[in-house]
């Protein structure tokens, strides 16, 4: 609850408001919920909707969300992030750039630390045009290795379900985007940095470590793919 008011800070702050907000609370604690009673009581910009999740897996909680979502698209945002004040523009104008194309199942601007410094200290390579179109499984040909914002048309996400290998409590959503590639689709990868956050990369590397360990499965078939994918 302590980190939630940013994201809802950075929420008003936008320029367009054509979204909802779908919180899932995977802590399920009371002063969230307090908080986003007062929310809803004052915010007429946009929808909010809360939703307790106490005890659930991850990507069971993922899975909720998707079906749940009201949207046309759905974007993730994680607590330690923030939305920058031009994000949600940007989303839509890019949205109405790819217009019909249905091999581009969404759009993605980058990712910053609060300070503005780039997470990667390679620069994507995306030309003139300033994006690039490229697959969850050959984005990193383009230096898109990092975290990065991704907006994804929604109906395409469901007909992925979210895996989940049995005994495992956090298999990696990655491996249900990299499906997406196998079947050909592609993002549209923006240089535009459109959410910042508080990221610490030893903790976060130390935690996808812990995570490898508690989801073995998920991760060897999540390496298969690199193996299977041919451009």
């Amino acid at each position: 609850s302590y980190l939630l008011p940013h994201v809802y800070e950075s929420l008003l702050a936008q320029t367009r408001f054509q979204f909802e907000w779908l919180i899932m609370d995977m802590d399920a604690g009371e002063r969230t919920e307090v908080l986003v009673k007062e929310w809803k009581e004052e915010n007429g910009r946009f929808p909010i909707r809360y939703i307790p999740c106490a005890k659930n897996a991850r990507t069971s909680v993922l899975q909720k969300a998707i079906d749940l979502a009201r949207g046309d698209y759905f974007c993730l945002v994680d607590t330690e992030e923030m939305l920058t004040e031009e994000a949600m523009a940007c989303f839509l104008d890019w949205i109405e750039e790819i217009g019909d194309d249905d091999s581009i199942m969404g759009v993605s601007g980058a990712k910053s630390y609060l300070d503005g410094r780039p997470l990667s200290e390679k620069e994507p390579r995306m030309g003139i045009r300033g994006y690039v179109d490229a697959t969850y499984l050959n984005r990193a040909a383009y230096g898109l290795e990092t975290s990065q914002c991704e907006v994804l048309k929604t109906q395409i996400l469901r007909s992925f379900p979210v895996l989940q290998c049995q005994g495992e409590d956090d298999t990696p959503f990655r491996l249900t985007l990299d499906e997406t590639a196998l079947q050909g689709y592609k993002v549209r990868w923006y240089r535009e940095v459109v959410c910042r956050g508080e990221y610490l990369y030893g903790e976060r590397t130390a935690c996808e470590r812990r995570k490898e360990r508690r989801n073995p499965m998920g991760y060897a078939m999540l390496y298969n793919h690199r193996l299977r994918y041919r451009e």
